[in-house]
């Protein structure tokens, strides 16, 4: 028999090379031997065929399994020391994923919070403009009623005035009339007297036929009397002078009534009374002489039936006078009525115009940086909402998951190898995948399927690029470049020492024209007559309403010519002629009684008119006082929001500023860097002592691992740097709003109790002027009393 040998696995190891070609020679050699056509016989060649196998797979078997050793013994260790890695870097990730997360979560609750209270500002300022809208033109109309007022008001104290100047004029007329009618009716009376008395010298008288019976005499019949009794008569019983039996009374005592030529008339004794005679050869004289008494007698009735009509006359004018005066004062008193229920409504609808105005701006100021902050923190983490995935922080999670998902598989993958080469039995990947989920990752807060991004209302934004801008990358690269100059860490917590370049670089907007407050810093220093002076244009109308000027020449004319028509439809010959008669034409003390009523009544209307001017005031401080504290609680509000966002941003930020201050994510990547060198060089040794086929993707392996965490470290250093910046920014600008919401609700604050003063003065101002014109209205009556009592005692004063 032959033994077939091509190895000695005992005293020689061959490389793997050598042994695939030793082994194919020695595989050939058996398949000659076997062929069917040698000479040796059948069942020899069975048992050397079996015999020739055995050896084979002996041979074979042995050097696989020495190669095998070799690999192991190279390789060993190595699948921990990737594994180690892959835990250093999952770590760091994990630290950052939790302060990147963190910082999410407050900034998604910040920009929820931030969100309502804009859109809320927003309603509220859309409600003010439309009430500004409604209460100005409110304004306008029910100034225009007021102006009507105005005018009318002005009407009746003209019209008061003339008609008290009529009435003085037309009483003096009358007075001057009456006074010429008395004298005329007394010369005429003495001239009667001196005819009478000639013409009973031209006769002579007899007793009265049957003295003792008193019915002889008829009433009509004319007698002389001439007193021949004792009865005591009185002076106006003129002697011998003739009478008119009126009546006679036979029971009383003296039985007749009889009345004299100057008119008196007085019961008398029939033996007082003669019969008249004429002389004889004198009747046509005596005749022509009674002729002239008769004709003077008709003039004395003349006049006294004219006296009578005047004074009916006058008394029935006077009284339409009384009464237009009257008339013209409760005008006057229903019209300031009037007036004050107008101007109240005025008043209101004014202040609220006004005050819409003033809160439109001063939210707009105060709102422009809120907004600006709430845009701030959508740029850091989107637009809010469970499926927001936009903005810087959401962009760092979805990177970083990405990176270490990526970094997981491509260390997997190598295990994979690494054990297949070490180990008979596949290698098993439940440890890869309890390291993969070992600590949990906070995109799912961020990465979730896509939704349409809800934008704030009214923001007018558009979502935020998930791509780092290259300012973005220039001012954190910048910052860290001249903090890292300086010897700087990154910035604790509320440092507000850096200057802000950021959108909040300044204050665009203050309440200046709003509550009159000063430039940013400290607010002016507020004072009573600056507070006055400031709330002008809200406490103040812009003219004085109601504002009554004198009367005006036309509707004095007008007004004469009324009382004109009224006196000259009287309709009979006395009648006063009064057009163009004028208050000029009263003697002194009449003009001065006038002049009296109508100063009173002017001074009257002005100390209406200041108490309208200073509830019109009032009711406006009061306008003011309520909306000065509505707005010191807005202040308040958006104070109390940003002071606690910024309180919870600090907390949310702790964990980011530990990592930027020990810089450990950086560090335990250079670290696992580091220790990933060793792994490569184990696998360039490994490779150069010709592994099997199957480690031939290890040098790849290790480069694409290599590659992968100088991207992840090249990515995220960045995005955790430029978190110091962004942080500056955010505690600097929120502080800053702060300090400018306390300015303004200080000053709010202090214009508010300066106005509740103003409306508390206003208030005096009113009483003060009610009692005033009480006192006025009273100083009138009186005048008015006396001047009354005067003209009916026959005064040089008239009556109104």
């Amino acid at each position: 028999m032959h033994r077939v040998s091509c190895v000695d696995p005992a005293s020689w190891t061959p490389s793997p090379s050598k042994m695939k070609f030793l082994c194919g020679v020695r595989l050939a050699f058996v398949a000659l031997w076997l062929l069917p056509g040698a000479s040796a016989s059948q069942p020899m060649r069975a048992s050397t065929r079996g015999l020739l196998l055995t050896m084979a797979q002996t041979a074979s078997g042995a050097m696989l399994q020495r190669a095998q050793q070799a690999s192991k013994a190279t390789l060993d260790g190595t699948a921990d020391d990737l594994g180690a890695i892959l835990d250093t870097a999952v770590s760091a990730w994990s630290e950052v994923d939790a302060a990147f997360g963190a910082i999410a979560a407050d900034c998604t609750a910040q920009v929820t919070k931030f969100g309502e209270g804009s859109a809320t500002g927003q309603a509220q300022v859309s409600t003010l403009t439309s009430s500004r809208i409604e209460n100005l033109a409110t304004q306008v109309r029910l100034q225009a009623e007021l102006d009507a007022l105005s005018a009318q008001e002005e009407i009746a104290q003209s019209s008061f005035d003339s008609t008290v100047a009529q009435r003085a004029a037309e009483a003096h007329a009358y007075t001057k009339t009456t006074n010429t009618s008395s004298l005329q009716r007394q010369m005429i009376s003495q001239v009667l007297t001196k005819m009478r008395e000639k013409q009973v010298a031209m006769t002579v008288s007899s007793e009265v036929p049957g003295q003792t019976s008193p019915n002889l005499v008829e009433p009509g019949e004319r007698l002389m009397f001439l007193r021949s009794s004792t009865y005591p008569y009185p002076a106006e019983c003129a002697q011998s002078m003739g009478v008119v039996v009126l009546q006679v009374d036979a029971a009383a005592d003296p039985p007749i009534q009889v009345r004299w030529d100057s008119g008196f008339e007085y019961w008398v004794k029939l033996e007082d009374l003669r019969e008249v005679h004429r002389m004889s050869g004198s009747s046509g004289a005596t005749s022509g002489f009674q002729t002239i008494i008769g004709v003077f007698e008709g003039m004395l009735q003349s006049i006294e039936t004219g006296q009578a009509d005047d004074s009916k006359d006058h008394t029935e004018s006077d009284a339409e006078l009384f009464g237009l005066v009257t008339s013209y004062k409760d005008r006057l008193q229903h019209i300031d009525a009037e007036y004050e229920r107008i101007n109240g409504q005025r008043a209101t609808a004014e202040g609220i115009a006004t005050d819409a105005l003033v809160e439109i701006n001063l939210r707009g100021s105060i709102d422009r940086e809120y907004n600006a902050l709430l845009s701030e923190f959508q740029d850091m983490c989107g637009y809010g909402g469970t499926t927001s995935n936009s903005g810087i922080l959401a962009e760092a999670l979805m990177r970083g998951n990405m990176f270490t998902e990526q970094l997981k598989t491509q260390v997997e993958q190598a295990l994979l190898v690494i054990n297949a080469l070490t180990s008979a039995q596949p290698a098993d990947a439940t440890v890869l995948f309890q390291r993969q989920n070992m600590r949990g990752s906070s995109m799912a807060r961020f990465v979730q399927p896509k939704a349409p991004l809800l934008a704030v209302a009214g923001s007018g934004r558009t979502p935020p690029s998930t791509v780092m801008s290259t300012e973005r990358r220039g001012r954190a690269t910048k910052w860290l470049l001249d903090a890292r100059a300086r010897g700087l860490k990154a910035p604790g917590p509320f440092s507000d020492a850096q200057p802000r370049h950021g959108p909040f670089h300044t204050v665009d907007h203050n309440l200046e024209g709003a509550v009159n407050m000063g430039a940013r810093g400290s607010p002016k220093r507020v004072t009573a007559s600056s507070s006055a002076a400031s709330l002008h244009s809200l406490g103040a109308p812009s003219a004085t309403a109601g504002s009554v000027s004198k009367a005006r020449a036309g509707h004095l004319a007008g007004g004469v010519g009324i009382l004109n028509a009224v006196a000259t439809g009287v309709g009979n010959t006395h009648a006063l002629d009064l057009a163009g008669r004028t208050s000029g034409d009263l003697p002194q003390d009449w003009q001065h009684c006038v002049d009296q009523k109508q100063a009173l009544t002017a001074k009257i209307l002005t100390a209406r008119q200041e108490a309208r001017t200073a509830r019109s005031t009032k009711a406006l401080s009061d306008e003011k006082s309520r909306s000065l504290s509505r707005w010191v609680a807005f202040m308040e509000t958006r104070e109390t929001e940003v002071a606690s966002s910024r309180t919870s941003f600090f907390d949310a930020f702790s964990q980011m500023n530990q990592v930027i201050s020990g810089n450990t994510f950086d560090t335990s990547l250079l670290n696992a860097l580091e220790q990933l060198g060793q792994v490569q060089a184990a696998v360039d040794a490994y490779m150069a002592a010709d592994p099997p086929p199957a480690a031939s993707g290890l040098p790849y392996a290790m480069s694409t691992i290599r590659n992968t965490m100088e991207s992840f470290r090249a990515d995220m250093n960045p995005r955790i740097e430029e978190m110091s910046p962004l942080y500056q920014d955010m505690t600097t600008n929120s502080q800053a709003l702060l300090t400018r919401i306390d300015t303004a609700k200080n000053l709010l604050i202090t214009v508010r109790d300066t106005t509740q003063a103003l409306g508390g003065a206003a208030a005096a101002t009113v009483s003060e002027k009610e009692a005033l014109e009480k006192t006025l209205m009273d100083q009138r009556m009186e005048l008015e009393a006396e001047c009354e009592i005067v003209m009916r005692g026959g005064s040089a004063a008239a009556g109104a």
